[in-house]
């Protein structure tokens, strides 16, 4: 099972509303240096320079299995994360400390709930019908 802290599953849906329409399992193979990685996911530069190359091409492999494998299991949690855990060099323990705010606030934009378990089908779902309101929201306006 995966677990994502809901800012994580807030870059998964940028990462996966973003990312071009033919790039689907192309991760391996390609050179996949910081150039091609903002291509490919906006938010890459920032976490390349962050956290480094390693690192943000771990979660991009995350997010590709997350999209692959629609029934594999999500669970949304407070604390520390599979990303947290899978060797962030800017960990420290403040990290163990809940972001109740900015948790808050991703819940509330994506509508997703704390400890409850998703397949990648379903929070996939739920991102592209958020992603769609918002959209008609904004062609309303």
């Amino acid at each position: 099972m995966i677990e994502l802290r809901p800012h994580h599953v807030s870059l998964f849906a940028e990462y996966f509303l973003r990312r071009p329409k033919d790039y689907y399992g192309k991760i391996q193979g390609i050179n996949l240096g910081q150039k091609f990685l903002s291509i490919v996911y906006p938010t890459s530069e920032y976490m390349v320079n962050k956290y480094g190359v390693d690192f943000t091409l771990g979660v991009q492999r995350l997010w590709e299995k997350i999209i692959a494998e629609p029934q594999t299991e999500i669970k949304v949690v407070k604390a520390l994360d599979t990303i947290c855990k899978s060797g962030c060099e800017e960990y420290d323990e403040s990290c163990n400390i809940p972001d109740e705010g900015n948790d808050l606030k991703h819940i509330e934009n994506i509508g997703i709930q704390i400890d409850k378990i998703y397949t990648s089908e379903s929070l996939i779902g739920i991102i592209k019908s958020e992603a769609l309101r918002i959209k008609i929201q904004l062609l309303s306006k």
